[in-house]
């Protein structure tokens, strides 16, 4: 995974200059893509992975509901926060003339990570 987005990295600036440029994807409508986000929300184990071990370390039994309350509606609020800024971001960058080049960009610097990761769990020893 990690080899291939670096691969496309490199050949999607020699393809970009061969294939035309598709048209922007028509928008979603807002129930539309508000119902997309929920299910995607909702049927996403990583949001619940994340309830389930890093929450517990801050919450103490015999702690009031208002301390889970507030812990979570403060981590609800960073994350709007983050993913209303990363969209806005994305979508800056899809539009603008370097759009190609910064999405190669990425793909190189994810199929490094992604490697990297790889390497690194292939050299860990138990």
């Amino acid at each position: 995974l990690g080899l291939r987005s670096l691969i496309a990295s490199f050949r999607g600036s020699k393809q970009a200059a061969v294939t035309p440029p598709t048209p922007l994807a028509t928008s979603l409508g807002k129930r539309i893509a508000f119902r997309q986000g929920l299910l995607n929300n909702l049927f996403n184990p990583k949001a619940g992975a994340i309830f389930a071990t890093a929450l517990p370390q801050f919450i103490h039994p015999g702690d009031p509901p208002l301390r889970l309350m507030l812990m979570m509606f403060a981590y609800e609020a960073i994350l709007l926060s983050w993913l209303n800024l990363y969209g806005y971001l994305v979508s800056q960058a899809g539009q603008s003339r370097f759009g190609t080049r910064v999405r190669n960009i990425l793909q190189g610097v994810t199929g490094v990570v992604l490697i990297a990761l790889g390497v690194r769990l292939a050299c860990e020893q138990k």
